[in-house]
Formats: C-alpha cells, structure tokens, sequence
C-alpha cells in the first residue's frame, strides 16, 4: 500500500534513520513485510528471508543492516545499548499503526 510506504518514509525520517545506510531500506522493507500482518508480527527469520530475497543479499546481511541502524539510532538518541531488531521494529511500527489510523479517523471525519 502506498500509504504504508510514504508513513514508513515518514517514520524513519523523524527518527532521524541515516538514509546513506542500506540498513534503511531493509529496515523500511521490513515494516512493510511487518504492518502487512495486521498487528501480528512475523518471526524475523521469514522477514530477514524476503527482504533479502529482494535486495539479494543474505538474510544475515538483512538483520546486521537493521541491527546497524539501530546501533545508530542508540548513538544519536544517547541510549547505552540499541534496541533489539525486534523492539526497533515494533516500535517503529506501532508508531505507523498509530499515524495511519489517526488519518483514516480524519478522512472519516471528514466525509460528509
């Protein structure tokens, strides 16, 4: 959905996500594979699998981008450790969830 795509552009650029990291599109493609479950998140491995798939690097180069944005993310914000890919990506996708059910509440509002 491309509503997805442009909130998770969104997301990861108020994150203050590195774009010159090619962690930043395997997270990206990640929380695609992530939000496309409805709430119910993947096992990571089956992710790591079709995002590498994709880009065509191994599952392992997947989860070590993620982990290196992550790593990042801990040294911008201050935090000793980085999350877990797991918590990154339930974070980040929470906060999609909630951005997108907050526009379709407005667009509904909105309707006549």
């Amino acid at each position: 959905s491309t509503g997805w795509d442009a909130a998770i552009l969104r997301c990861l650029e108020q994150a203050d996500v590195p774009r010159q990291e090619a962690g930043y599109w395997y997270l990206a493609s990640c929380l695609q594979c992530w939000l496309r479950e409805e709430g119910r998140p993947p096992p990571l491995k089956a992710v790591y699998l079709e995002v590498g798939r994709y880009y065509r690097v191994s599952p392992k180069g997947v989860e070590s981008g993620v982990y290196r944005v992550a790593q990042a993310l801990a040294g911008q914000t201050g935090r000793a450790r980085p999350l877990s890919n797991k918590a990154l990506l339930t974070e980040l996708a929470r906060g999609i969830w909630l951005e997108l059910q907050q526009e379709s509440r407005v667009e509904y509002a909105a309707e006549p």
